[in-house]
């Protein structure tokens, strides 16, 4: 719906990725805090180690995706053929979250950066008109 010549809503719908991606670190630290050691032991709450490991899954899953896009950007750039140019967006979905995930970092706020700017900018930049038009239909 339209208010104002702008869409309502619109700048709501771009946060809720990051607040879920977030609201997923949030939940790793209190389960982290909850659960303890590998003995399943809880552990005292050092806000120190709270914070670093908050910004090691939130800002590393998020540069983490920003790099990887850079790769995939390039990537499809240079690829000229459309199924090509699809299957790169969909490692990059698919192998980016396993990756950051292996890293210990936040895979949902990796694919949400990701997927922000490969689906904006790569798609305008990047992307041929037949692979938009394709990756619309897939």
């Amino acid at each position: 719906m339209l208010v104002n010549g702008t869409q309502e809503g619109s700048e709501d719908n771009r946060r809720i990725p990051f607040n879920d991606g977030v609201g997923v670190v949030v939940f790793l630290v209190l389960l982290q805090t909850a659960t303890g050691d590998a003995s399943g032991h809880g552990c005292e709450i050092d806000p120190k180690a709270v914070v670093l490991f908050f910004v090691r899954e939130a800002f590393g899953g998020i540069i983490f995706g920003l790099l990887i896009d850079a790769l995939a950007f390039f990537m499809i750039h240079s690829a000229d053929d459309y199924k090509v140019e699809i299957l790169l967006t969909l490692a990059l979905i698919t192998g980016g979250y396993a990756l950051a995930s292996s890293l210990h970092i936040s895979g949902p706020l990796c694919i949400v950066a990701a997927s922000l700017l490969i689906g904006n900018h790569g798609r305008t930049l990047a992307m041929s008109e037949t692979t938009r038009r394709n990756l619309d239909l897939f």
